[in-house]
């Protein structure tokens, strides 16, 4: 059974995290609390989609194996550059794929891995938001949709983060 947390502060106990999940589910704004409030270097991953990964959203296809091995390249040496700088770290990204959490925690030891949770009608309501809020972004509804088919099973420990609508008042 997975620890499982619903608060940002017990949150801020683990050194270096990487919040992943569905999109939509919380990982960018539970990061940016984390920023914010704890002082972490905060890393969302989707900052770095390569244009290809941007092509495959906008049109709503997969991304292939080539797609997310060059992605998770980029991913691993921005890690790698954070680590020397921060002793706290938050990483956002989707993690959609089993062999490339393992790779992570090989490559980074020192990281847990966070599942960020909602639920699926507060997740889609807020990928609706952002695509209002941020004209261009490249995450479609249907993209978002989409992502449910796609998530493999967690096989790697975790600890699970339920959000829900909450706010965060300075600790």
């Amino acid at each position: 059974m997975a620890e499982v947390l619903t608060r940002v502060d017990q949150l801020a106990q683990k050194p270096r995290v990487v919040l992943f999940g569905l999109p939509g589910c919380g990982k960018t704004t539970l990061g940016r609390q984390l920023e914010n409030y704890f002082g972490y270097a905060f890393y969302d991953t989707d900052d770095d989609l390569t244009a290809e990964c941007l092509v495959a959203c906008e049109k709503n296809l997969p991304f292939t194996t080539k797609m997310r091995r060059d992605w998770h390249d980029v991913i691993n040496n921005r890690v790698s550059d954070l680590i020397t700088d921060s002793p706290k770290i938050a990483v956002a990204s989707p993690f959609s794929r089993d062999e490339y959490r393992r790779e992570f925690l090989q490559q980074f030891p020192g990281f847990e891995f966070v599942y960020v949770q909602c639920p699926e009608p507060l997740r889609i309501e807020r990928v609706i938001k952002r695509q209002q809020a941020i004209p261009g972004h490249p995450l479609t509804l249907d993209y978002a949709v989409e992502c449910v088919q796609t998530f493999q099973a967690i096989t790697i420990p975790f600890i699970a983060y339920s959000y829900v609508r909450a706010s965060i008042s300075k600790l």
